[in-house]
């Protein structure tokens, strides 16, 4: 049986271990620099998840301001829908997140909604999953290879 201090030791060293394993991803096989128009908070935290999806993918994500290859707008809409309720028939909002990239020559790529997510967290989220997945795509036609 393990004493107190081996356990300690090998609960700090598997920390280490899985910590280590999990900051490991996929080398970039292409680098892409991207403007994101978007609040602070979001773009702070959509730069991390585009970044974490794009290294899973083997894309890295730059961001910057000049001399970018495409750019990201990031704006909330609220959608009105119908509800229907005991009380009878009315209407509510439901929030949606539009994204739209552009290239660098201003040309509107692509653009798509996000909604029915808990937290804003959740709505980034799925949109960095989203543009990774379009940009892996737009890069596969660029060079005339099929992606997986």
């Amino acid at each position: 049986m393990l004493g107190w201090v081996q356990m300690k030791l090998l609960y700090a060293a598997l920390l280490f271990v899985s910590a280590f394993c999990s900051a490991q991803c996929k080398s970039a096989t292409a680098t892409l620099n991207v403007k994101i128009e978007a609040s602070e908070s979001d773009k702070k935290l959509l730069i991390e998840k585009l970044k974490e999806h794009g290294c899973n993918h083997g894309l890295g994500i730059e961001p910057t301001d000049e001399g970018f290859d495409y750019c990201i707008a990031i704006a909330e809409v609220e959608k009105p829908r119908m509800t229907l309720t005991q009380a009878g028939i009315g209407s509510a909002s439901q929030l949606i997140v539009s994204t739209t990239v552009y290239d660098a020559n201003g040309t509107k790529l692509f653009d798509f909604g996000r909604g029915n997510r808990l937290t804003r967290r959740g709505f980034l989220n799925a949109s960095a999953k989203e543009i990774v997945k379009r940009l892996r795509a737009l890069q596969g036609k660029r060079n005339g290879a099929t992606l997986p």
